[in-house]
């Protein structure tokens, strides 16, 4: 069990972390426990893509888009079941100096998940998930409902050996948006890794 929480601003990001659990029965401590913490920098020649982008105009004007975003996730369990959860956010701010009169407009996101495992035993897992995304929270409820989007998931795991899985899934996909269509999806993946 354990949380982690975390955040970053411009080039800096942080991450502190608390776990506790059972050990290895090789040991034959009761408890392992963790705290981590970690402090970094992205440097420009390494890092994803930039969280800014600007584009010119032919009079020498831009325009500029700026990025944020920040979570919070939590995960437990008891017995034979996991529960993993995480909400997150943001906003997309947008800087148009391309006329006389600078425009700003900005766009806030939000998301969400739950998940419940259920492994009775070690090759055997089964997963229910719900996910939960608004592509424009900051609006009135009657306008931000068609920016929507659900999904619920069903998933079986079989893990025969270790490093090989065969997976189950079925998804139903729901935009609230009445002019898109709900979506049922159901797939069969076999992973395998050396």
């Amino acid at each position: 069990m354990g949380i982690e929480v975390g955040g970053d601003k411009n080039n800096w990001f942080g991450r502190a972390a608390f776990t506790d659990g059972a050990s290895s029965i090789f040991t034959g401590s009761p408890n392992a426990e963790a705290k981590t913490a970690k402090l970094g920098y992205n440097h420009p020649g390494s890092r994803p893509p930039p969280r800014s982008t600007t584009t010119s105009s032919s009079r020498g004007r831009r325009a500029q888009t700026h990025f944020t975003r920040w979570g919070l996730y939590g995960l437990t369990h008891y017995q034979s079941f996991a529960f993993i959860g995480e909400f997150a956010a943001g906003s997309d701010k947008a800087y148009d100096y391309t006329s006389p009169d600078p425009v700003t407009t900005e766009t806030k996101l939000a998301a969400w998940f739950g998940e419940a495992d259920w492994a009775p035993q070690r090759q055997y897992n089964v997963r229910v998930r719900y996910d939960w995304t608004s592509l424009n929270d900051g609006a009135p409820r009657w306008h931000a409902r068609p920016h929507w989007y659900v999904r619920y998931s069903l998933e079986g795991e079989w893990v025969p050996v270790p490093f090989a899985e065969l997976r189950l899934s079925f998804r139903y996909l729901d935009p609230r948006d009445p002019t898109q269509d709900i979506e049922r999806q159901a797939f069969l993946q076999f992973h395998l890794s050396y």
